[in-house]
């Protein structure tokens, strides 16, 4: 063979070669779903590893697997595809899903992540109905993707370092909105300026729903599927599996509440809005002073009943601070035991969502408060007594010394913000029309709709 036609089989193999720069590569995700993608396109690979880390965390939240389905899926990335839309064939055993990956629109498109969420979903079930609606509620699309930012940002080194600034101005106000409309909202179509506040209160709703499902009695994977069923509807698939769990753990909190007249929708926005104070506070953005000096108070106030002639407890009461308990239970009253369980079970409520040196000191005064004698002593000695009021007086004076801390390192803060930051809200305000009208224009106005009317 001479080197001529050595020459012309190389170029034959190249052109070969080069007549193929599309051929399709796949991976698999852990799952069993097949994501096919351009072999020599760069961008379509990343998305199609960021389809896997998507498929794993969806498995894992819904604790499902495919391994009893009877359907292969296959994720088929496809450019002429337009941005938003996902074409889906179903099978018998394959189910095929396509759409255009290379912008990265399909992470970001409400509506979108709801039908890719539904037929995930469907093809993880053993049996997925030919029926079924292909289509994830929106709330638990948006819980799951702000859950995940927060795990891939922030809380990727501290698992409990939760960045929830909705939530903890929400907090502060102490106003929620509803819960159950929320979950009855289209996410797809909510302004720009609503999408933090939704996906934070999603998030919030989809980890206490999982926080309160088992194995056994899984309500989030049952409240999807249910979901995917024409005839169930929304509020019959509600009831039966997130509003269940919920208005139970509603019932173990609030024992009392249930005969208060609480609505059932009442009794779980009570509870929902318990759990955001310990979600939203914690150790690394702990509650601030003036939430947690109000809340030490307001369990520092001891309402204790008045005793009847015969010594017994009446069903009147009165209030006294926490000062007064040493005396009072130094006088060996009958229910003295129970007075000090009741407050130290109050005490202790305070631990979550402040930080470590507010946890030291009402650990100190609570094992004070525990060690105070409630029987009448022959020679009673002062120094539980003493050792409960200094503990009590260094709580107090730590919310002293914090408040004048905070308000220090706010001034110092705002001396730091550039001129333009410190005052953009005024000067935004200085060139917005105003929305009040002149008094020659609200003269003419008011003319002009008299004659109207006359007319």
């Amino acid at each position: 063979m001479n080197i001529a036609a050595i020459v012309k089989i190389i170029t034959f193999l190249f052109l070969v070669i080069a007549a193929f720069p599309l051929a399709a590569a796949s991976v698999l995700s852990e799952d069993g779903v097949e994501i096919r993608f351009e072999n020599n396109n760069r961008a379509q690979q990343r998305e199609a590893d960021q389809f896997r880390e998507l498929d794993r965390a969806f498995c894992r939240l819904f604790r499902i697997s495919a391994r009893r389905s009877r359907q292969k899926l296959v994720v088929q990335f496809n450019e002429t595809i337009p941005p938003g839309e996902l074409v889906f064939r179903r099978g018998r055993a394959l189910w095929e899903v396509e759409f255009a990956a290379e912008n990265g629109d399909w992470k970001n498109d409400q509506s979108f992540r709801e039908q890719l969420f539904g037929v995930l979903l469907l093809s993880k079930l053993p049996e997925a109905r030919p029926d079924a609606v292909a289509r994830m509620p929106g709330w638990i699309v948006a819980g799951f993707d702000e859950q995940r930012r927060g795990q891939n940002g922030p809380e990727r080194l501290l698992r409990r370092n939760r960045q929830l600034p909705v939530i903890r101005t929400l907090l502060e106000l102490g106003r929620f909105p509803d819960f159950r409309v929320m979950t009855r909202l289209d996410g797809g179509q909510l302004p720009e300026a609503a999408r933090p506040w939704y996906a934070e209160l999603s998030r919030l709703l989809l980890e206490t729903v999982l926080e309160l499902s088992t194995p056994a009695d899984n309500a989030l994977l049952d409240y999807a599927v249910l979901r995917t069923r024409p005839e169930v509807s929304e509020q019959e698939a509600f009831d039966a599996t997130v509003g269940r769990v919920l208005l139970a753990a509603a019932a173990r909190k609030f024992p009392t509440e249930k005969n208060s007249g609480c609505s059932e929708d009442e009794l779980r926005q009570k509870y929902l809005e318990s759990a955001a104070s310990s979600f939203g506070w914690h150790e690394y953005s702990p509650r601030p002073n003036r939430l947690a000096r109000a809340a030490f108070e307001k369990n520092a106030a001891v309402t204790i009943p008045e005793l009847a002639p015969d010594g017994t407890p009446s069903e009147a009461t009165r209030t006294i601070d926490l000062a007064e308990l040493p005396a009072l239970l130094a006088e060996g009253r009958p229910d003295g035991a129970q007075l000090r369980t009741e407050t130290v079970r109050g005490l202790q409520t305070l631990f979550a969502g402040n930080d470590s040196a507010h946890n030291r000191r009402l650990t100190r005064l609570i094992t004070a408060l525990e060690a105070l004698p409630v029987i009448r002593e022959e020679q009673p000695t002062s120094i539980p007594a003493a050792n409960f009021l200094s503990a009590l007086r260094d709580m107090r004076r730590y919310f002293i010394l914090r408040e004048a801390l905070e308000q220090s390192f706010e001034r110092e803060a705002f001396s730091a913000l550039p001129p333009g930051e410190r005052y953009r809200t005024r000067m935004r305000e200085a060139v917005r029309p105003s929305p009040l009208l002149t008094e020659a224009e609200q003269r003419f106005l008011d003319q002009t709709e008299a004659r109207y009317l006359e007319e």
